[in-house]
């Protein structure tokens, strides 16, 4: 039991006291101050205390928008059907994983997920000049 509370106290979260303990020290677990979090990541999705979606959103854009630029900086080279299967295999996944849970519902939230796609097929050769929604398409086409 020992090790197992020094090895939570290390991961910086509580491990569930007894009872009694709880109720003596609200805020303490065997006598160290516990911090109160306002978000916490469970299974790679970020909750809020209000439950509210935008902090997880704005994070899982950044990361799908770091890897998109990676990838268009090191396959800068490939033809364009290496690059869309580089995009669906690295960037689109972290995208759309557990949507189901922070399904986005608002326009501004929408606009921001969709800006990375928008980024990436206004990359790719031949296809700057197109509006999105036929560049689209055409990107996705066999």
């Amino acid at each position: 039991m020992a090790t197992f509370i020094e090895y939570s106290k290390m991961l910086c979260r509580p491990s569930w006291p007894p009872k009694s303990e709880v109720l003596q020290n609200a805020n303490k677990m065997k006598g160290i101050d516990l911090t109160k979090s306002t978000c916490e990541k469970d299974l790679g999705v970020s909750l809020s205390l209000d439950l509210k979606p935008e902090k997880h959103i704005a994070l899982v854009v950044r990361k799908a928008s770091n890897t998109l630029w990676l990838l268009t900086h090191s396959l800068r080279h490939l033809d364009i059907h290496s690059k869309i299967s580089a995009y669906t295999s690295y960037v689109r996944p972290q995208l759309e994983y557990a949507t189901v849970i922070w399904s986005p519902y608002l326009k501004k939230v929408i606009d921001r997920i969709e800006r990375v796609q928008k980024r990436f097929v206004k990359g790719l050769e031949g296809f700057r000049n197109l509006p999105y929604d036929e560049a689209l398409k055409k990107a996705h086409s066999p």
